[in-house]
C-alpha cells in the first residue's frame, strides 16, 4: 500500500511537487475543503480520507488538542524557510522507511537536522 497525504494550505508547493515527482500521492487540501477550517476539521478531513497531514502549523504539536494514537498521522515540518532541501530529504526518507501503517496515530517532526516520531 502507497502512502497518501494530504498538504495543509501552509505546506509549500516545492515540497508537494516533490513528493509527486517521487511518485507519491498528495492532495492539498485547498482543493479538498475551504480555507477556513479549523485545524480539528483539518486532521478529521484528513483521518476521514485515510492520509497522513503535513502541516508547517505548530499547532499541531500540542498533544491536548491532538491526542498520539487517535489520527491517520501528522507530519510537521520546520526550518522550512532556512532549509528546505533538507527538510525534504528527511522527509523523503521518513517515507521510504516506513509503511503507511507506521505513521498512523504519531506526530512526526521534521528539520533541518533531524526527524524525530513520537507515537
Amino acid at each position: 500500500m502507497n502512502h497518501y497525504f494530504l498538504a495543509d494550505n501552509c505546506v509549500a508547493t516545492r515540497v508537494i511537487l516533490c513528493l509527486r515527482q517521487a511518485g507519491r500521492r498528495v492532495d492539498r487540501m485547498i482543493d479538498a475543503a475551504p480555507a477556513d477550517l479549523d485545524d480539528k476539521d483539518v486532521l478529521a478531513l484528513a483521518d476521514s480520507l485515510g492520509a497522513v497531514l503535513i502541516t508547517q502549523d505548530n499547532d499541531f504539536r500540542l498533544k491536548n488538542r491532538f491526542p498520539y494514537r487517535r489520527h491517520g498521522g501528522i507530519i510537521l515540518l520546520r526550518d522550512t524557510d532556512t532549509a528546505l532541501d533538507a527538510v525534504l530529504r528527511r522527509l523523503l526518507k521518513l517515507i521510504e522507511q516506513n509503511a503507511p501503517s507506521g505513521l498512523t496515530g504519531s506526530l512526526v517532526v521534521i528539520d533541518r537536522r533531524s526527524c524525530r516520531i513520537k507515537k
